[in-house]
């Protein structure tokens, strides 16, 4: 097969952007060997300052007292305007829809960060931003406390209950 690079027919080139490749806690070994592995046509560009924190995959990992701490990591939190990111509640959806998007989105940051602070600044953000978006306070609680209850394992390491989470999760 030949690829349209080589095609002289074609005048579409094709690129591959490897963007999310980390190499974390290693020592300095990737500067050592990358040649030996990629084409020297191939620009590698460093992300990260220093080789205990990086971003892989929407995540940003760091160590901290020899262990990996996880949470999400959004480079639209670093552009100097506001995005928006989930659906405003006067949006033409179902209201059940707009709170059960808050719910997911909880979940997917519980599943995603290794401890709770991690976990309380980027749920309290999205609380935050969805009670800016129109979520009303009373069914934002009652949809952390379905969340809670039909995902308690996902929190439990954290909270002792529901009413914990959810208390914990509006705290202003």
């Amino acid at each position: 097969m030949i690829s349209n690079f080589c095609n002289p027919l074609c005048s579409v080139i094709d690129f591959k952007f490897i963007d999310d490749l980390s190499a974390l806690n290693y020592g300095g070994e990737f500067e050592r060997c990358f040649k030996e592995i990629y084409p020297i046509e191939l620009e590698l560009g460093r992300e990260n300052e220093i080789d205990q924190c990086a971003t892989f995959l929407d995540l940003d990992i760091h160590i901290e007292n020899n262990k990996f701490v996880v949470g999400l990591f959004d480079k639209r939190d670093g552009f100097p305007f506001s995005i928006v990111r989930m659906p405003f509640c006067s949006s033409n959806i179902p209201s059940s829809i707009f709170y059960a998007s808050v719910g997911a989105e909880i979940l997917r940051i519980a599943r995603a960060t290794s401890n709770i602070d991690t976990f309380l600044l980027s749920t309290r953000t999205l609380i935050s931003r969805m009670i800016k978006q129109g979520a009303n306070r009373g069914r934002t609680t009652n949809t952390l406390l379905k969340t809670f209850g039909r995902h308690n394992k996902d929190f439990c390491h954290m909270f002792q209950n529901a009413r914990e989470f959810s208390d914990q999760l509006l705290a202003d």
